[in-house]
């Protein structure tokens, strides 16, 4: 059985031992950066994917042959047409590695999109049930086709581009955990500390909710504007309660050790990416712990200066334990030398 792996780009000895742990003796076929194309007997991947922490996707690939130079798209197509394709509306996806075609990967979903409907397939990117993907390997093609409603998209860097508000990169992080952790859109206040130039704030505030945002960088004021998100600048954490019944962002332009606690209202969600030690990080967390509801949620990026992550998780997960209950840890799509921490509040 050949699998496709979509993995962390920054920690591959990481990687590869949980590809050993979850698809057991195995031999790497084709690899390029965090991409894998790997052999291994028919395992219960599901199963013991869950809980993964630098592997994002492993997904079975049905059908595999070569690609042509001299008719690149027809032989695509032929090995395409070749699979057991399901009588169910289809989406497809195409990850191009390393093929140096003049074609896109646009490009690719569109043209097999029109032949397969020719051939009488139904194909439908706005209420699909099965997604097919397709992954070009140089001059390879693997397909495999997974239920929409278990994998609505391969690549995460292309879905969540597509949603951006364009204010940062760090905005995908926020979207990528919103969808990892399982955390449902909600009203109330968030916290974002280390909140410049305001990607994660300005996601939540299209969301509904109010957010304090606490920097002493600046928020991209004009891009929120466009975005019809109100957003006004604070010295005083003191003005907060007042001012957040009008804005929908409250920006308090200082370090979170000036702010004083009893100036926030009580909190729904508390998030906090700052590049600092795991020390600081949680120290921020704790600082304004009590201002969370009970129950309430915490997202954090845990940063590491060297690729130990694992003695970083530990050193943050220890300093929270009195007052979070850390559900989870995972190194995200868009997380570089880092890992996201989503913990609930006891």
């Amino acid at each position: 059985m050949l699998y496709f792996v979509y993995a962390s780009l920054f920690f591959p000895t990481s990687n590869e031992k949980e590809i050993r742990a979850i698809l057991g003796d195995h031999k790497i076929v084709a690899r390029y950066l965090n991409l894998y194309i790997v052999r291994a007997r028919n395992a219960d991947v599901r199963k013991k994917a869950h809980g993964a922490r630098f592997i994002y996707r492993i997904l079975k690939l049905q059908s595999h042959g070569a690609v042509e130079e001299s008719d690149y798209l027809g032989s695509v197509k032929r090995v395409l047409e070749g699979s057991r394709i399901a009588d169910k509306r289809l989406k497809i996806e195409c990850i191009d590695i390393l093929s140096r075609r003049d074609n896109s990967a646009k490009d690719i979903e569109v043209f097999l999109g029109q032949s397969l409907e020719k051939k009488g397939a139904m194909v439908d990117i706005i209420s699909p049930e099965v997604l097919c993907y397709i992954i070009l390997f140089r001059m390879e093609c693997y397909i495999g086709f997974m239920p929409y409603s278990q994998m609505r998209f391969v690549d995460p860097g292309r879905h969540y581009k597509q949603l951006s508000n364009g204010i940062s990169r760090a905005e995908f992080k926020i979207m990528q955990a919103i969808d990892e952790f399982g955390i449902k859109a909600q009203k109330g206040v968030v916290l974002d500390i280390g909140a410049a130039p305001g990607g994660w704030a300005s996601h939540l505030a299209k969301s509904g909710m109010k957010v304090i945002a606490v920097d002493k960088g600046a928020l991209d004021y004009d891009r929120l504007s466009e975005l019809g998100i109100s957003a006004c600048v604070v010295e005083d954490s003191a003005l907060i309660k007042d001012e957040i019944k009008r804005f929908d962002i409250v920006h308090v332009r200082s370090g979170f050790g000036s702010v004083n606690p009893e100036d926030i209202p009580t909190l729904s969600l508390m998030m906090c990416d700052m590049n600092v030690s795991p020390e600081e990080t949680s120290r921020a967390l704790l600082m304004f712990s009590r201002r969370l509801r009970k129950g309430g949620k915490a997202l954090a990026t845990i940063k590491c200066t060297t690729k130990n992550i694992q003695n970083y998780v530990r050193i943050a997960v220890k300093a929270l334990d009195g007052e979070f209950t850390v559900d989870a840890v995972k190194v995200l799509p868009s997380n570089r030398q880092e890992a996201t921490l989503f913990a609930k509040k006891k």
